[in-house]
């Protein structure tokens, strides 16, 4: 998942997490990554991406 700055916000980090929790009990791992890490990092995180295959 791709987060901008407004998943900083409590509420929405609350939500996130527990919605990272419900995907990891159905199996599914997820990754975040800030949107700043995806546009200026982007060969890092392709790279943890095709790690975590």
């Amino acid at each position: 998942e791709l987060d901008g700055s407004g998943h900083l916000e409590p509420d929405q980090a609350d939500y996130d997490n527990g919605r990272s929790a419900l995907l990891a009990e159905l199996g599914y791992r997820v990754l975040r990554f800030s949107n700043e890490q995806a546009l200026n990092q982007t060969e890092t995180t392709l790279a943890a991406i095709k790690a975590s295959l």
